[in-house]
């Protein structure tokens, strides 16, 4: 018993420490070990269709040759649907495949185990007849085929969703099941004739949807539950709402089958979930809060509607898991940047998906505070566009109004990403709490802005230009002030630094700005500088930046976007 247990644990290791290596070398690897198949089939379904596709299913034959009748069908029900509809394309590309992997056990796997689903398919793709014993084979037409001179079949196109359409294809199509049909009627000809019989009376949309029903069946053991329950992951949680506690000596997942470790391999990086997950001494608390995690991962998949063929595709949901339970253990724990061991903690005791549904409702927190402030806003009701609020703030407000909450990463220029941790919902609430307060701001000022298109408008041009008009004595509207005219007020604020590599801007024009705004909104300047000073500040800091270093009479209109001139 012993020796089996620790063959079992050598085996587990060696499994993992393949699955690390790049895909190609993990390949050589398994064939070049005499246990290269114990090793195969003691992979995960998951593992074991990631690593297949990181090689290149076309590359990976001595591979799939290998693999379970398990790890086949886990393939064929990744690979073979769109949502609850059989792709045409990706069957006959996957039929191909394994005939080439092994033609034999792939036949009799199709004639004993997924029989249902092979004659669903030969139905969407053939129609066959038979020649009566008086009937002249000439009489048949040439587009028919035959093996025996009785049973006759023909390739079609019967119009389905997934259905094979482009010429290339169908000749693809036409020649894979050639074969097969062939091989079948070498192989057990009674049976060939079965399943022509069978595949001809088929009710397509009844066997379909029994065939979608027993593959979510299957994918729910792994963790890949139907998109109705999946999407109960972002569920929200009410905030100081106490976590379900995992009972003790009841697992949480069941493990009887292999457990995929690439997804808790994944982050690319040290993260807070990484490090908990290392802390943990116990095997089998190790070993469920992997499995947990795998199926935490599939969840997402599922509710994001992706299909996870590759490592790339995998790492997008790890890194969107473990910045959520990072956001989680933030939450939970009180600490900005949580203690590792107080993580390992929370996560042997509460479930992964609940820490994860904690971080997630803390970003639908934001999300749900600037929908309710959109819908009544000053910037709505004036039809302005989401770039009016200028480059970063527009891409923390966007990434905050679509379905799923993104941030944009403004130091990825301005790439839309997950949630990575409690930094980033931090700066999505700055960047909102000042985009509500200049809407406040603006919404009592009693502005026309008809006199310029609103692609030209952003909340920095409209009030340092209202501003700047008022400080030079024109009229305070919404309209584009002369180059000549703006030239000496630049001069002005910016003293006599203007044109100097660093450049000031003085406190008392931020004063007079801070006082012409009191005055604009009826509100008192200290609360001004209060509630709106880091993002006035952040104006004067552009307009250093922007035009500091030139001297304001080389200056050029067409250059010029933080204030309205012309």
């Amino acid at each position: 018993m012993k020796a089996i247990q620790k063959k079992i644990t050598a085996l587990a290791e060696e499994r993992r420490r393949i699955l690390a290596l790049p895909p190609g070398q993990a390949m050589d690897a398994i064939i070049s070990s005499p246990d290269g198949q114990a090793i195969v089939h003691s992979m995960a379904d998951q593992d074991f269709h990631l690593l297949v596709n990181g090689i290149g299913p076309d590359d990976a034959l001595e591979l799939l040759s290998l693999a379970s009748n398990r790890q086949w069908e886990y393939i064929l029900d990744m690979e073979a649907w769109n949502r609850e509809q059989i792709e045409s394309k990706p069957v006959v590309t996957w039929f191909n495949l394994l005939m080439e992997a092994d033609e034999d056990r792939f036949v009799t796997w199709m004639l004993t185990e997924k029989i249902d689903f092979l004659e669903l398919f030969l139905n969407y793709n053939i129609e066959s007849g038979f020649r009566a014993h008086d009937q002249d084979a000439s009489e048949i037409s040439d587009d028919y085929f035959t093996f025996d001179d009785i049973h006759y079949v023909r390739f079609v196109r019967r119009e389905h969703p997934g259905s094979v359409v482009n010429k290339e294809d169908v000749a693809f199509r036409d020649d894979v099941l050639f074969r097969f049909l062939r091989k079948v009627a070498e192989k057990d000809h009674p049976a060939f004739q079965a399943i022509l019989a069978y595949a001809a009376n088929v009710l397509p949309a009844e066997a379909e949807e029994e065939a979608y029903r027993l593959r979510s069946v299957r994918l729910a053991e792994k963790g890949l539950l139907p998109f109705a329950e999946a999407v109960g992951i972002y569920q929200p949680v009410r905030s100081g709402t106490p976590l379900p506690k995992k009972r003790k000596g009841v697992a949480v997942v069941d493990i009887r089958l292999p457990v995929p470790v690439t997804p808790s391999g994944l982050p690319d990086r040290e993260t807070v979930f990484s490090r908990a997950l290392a802390l943990i001494d116990s095997s089998q608390t190790l070993l469920e809060l992997q499995a947990e995690f795998a199926a935490l991962c599939n969840r997402l998949a599922v509710a994001d509607q992706l299909t996870i063929r590759e490592k790339r595709d995998l790492e997008h949901i790890v890194r969107k898991a473990c910045g959520y339970l990072h956001i989680g253990f933030t939450e939970l724990t009180g600490q900005t940047l949580p203690d590792p061991v107080r993580a390992a903690a929370l996560m042997a005791g509460h479930f992964l998906a609940d820490i994860f549904k904690t971080g997630y409702s803390r970003v639908t927190a934001v999300k749900s505070r600037a929908e309710k402030w959109y819908r009544n806003s000053w910037c709505r009701k004036n039809n302005l566009p989401v770039s009016f609020w200028g480059e970063e703030r527009q891409g923390i407000l966007g990434g905050l109004l679509v379905k799923r909450p993104l941030f944009c990463d403004a130091q990825r220029n301005g790439m839309f990403r997950e949630f990575e941790g409690p930094a980033d919902v931090a700066v999505a609430q700055r960047a909102l709490d000042q985009v509500m307060t200049l809407d406040a701001l603006l919404s009592v000022m009693g502005l026309d802005l008809s006199p310029v298109s609103q692609e030209v408008l952003t909340v920095e041009n409209l009030l340092l230009t209202l501003w700047a008009r008022h400080h030079l004595g024109l009229p305070e509207i919404v309209d584009f002030i002369d180059i000549r005219e703006f030239r000496p007020f630049l001069k002005e604020l910016l003293g006599d630094d203007a044109g100097q590599p660093v450049p000031a801007i003085g406190d008392d024009m931020k004063e007079s700005f801070a006082f012409w705004l009191a005055g604009r909104t009826g509100r008192a300047p200290e609360d001004i500088i209060q509630d709106a000073g880091p993002v006035l500040e952040s104006f004067f800091s552009g307009i250093v930046e922007e035009y500091g270093a030139v001297p304001p009479e080389s200056l050029d209109p067409k250059f010029i976007d933080l204030f309205l001139v012309c």
